[in-house]
């Protein structure tokens, strides 16, 4: 598969949460007297992010437990939060309608670097675990965001680095964290 992914790229969930945000979009697509605008979401980060690779991590490297991978090769697209929001905002008072429009910040980042990031901004060192990887999870996915800036007026950057500080500083130390992703 290409990527960056186009909005244009065939869909074929590959499990149940992919296969319910395709009935999502199908459901907008079925009447097109409804005047909308799609957003696909990369994976959103914030403080308030919880049971998800990144706050995992996080939790995992405070607590000096093993960060634990699926895989060796699975890279993601990571988005803040705030880009979100005003991607959300920009959506709704577009003029644009019955579009379908990535949200992400057009990175990949795969998750030996995400775990090694986290340690290095958390100024602690654990075990990085490569497990067997998940079949069921896509592999990789950084989103093509031309469509998005163009039409929104929008720019999508997210620091990565800034996201991890921030949930360095609003995280508890003492969840239940496994790890694995």
């Amino acid at each position: 598969k290409s990527l960056p992914v186009a909005e244009s790229a065939p869909l074929r969930p590959m499990n149940t949460y992919g296969r319910t945000k395709l009935i999502g979009e199908l459901m907008f697509t079925a009447f097109p007297a409804v005047s909308h605008v799609i957003l696909r979401l990369a994976n959103v980060v914030g403080t308030r992010d919880y049971g998800r690779v990144l706050p995992l991590f996080v939790e995992c490297a405070l607590n000096q437990r093993p960060l634990l991978i699926n895989g060796t090769k699975k890279t993601l697209d990571f988005v803040h939060v705030r880009t979100v929001t005003n991607a959300l905002i920009q959506a709704a008072l577009a003029t644009t309608t019955k579009e379908t429009l990535n949200i992400g910040s057009g990175r990949g980042t795969s998750l030996l670097q995400l775990a090694e990031l986290v340690m290095h901004e958390s100024e602690r060192r654990t075990d990085i675990v490569i497990c067997k990887g998940d079949n069921r999870e896509v592999e990789s996915f950084v989103a093509d965001c031309t469509k998005a800036k163009r039409l929104l007026h929008i720019t999508l950057d997210t620091d990565l680095r800034e996201c991890i500080r921030e949930l360095l500083m609003t995280s508890s130390t003492g969840g239940p964290a496994s790890g694995m992703y």
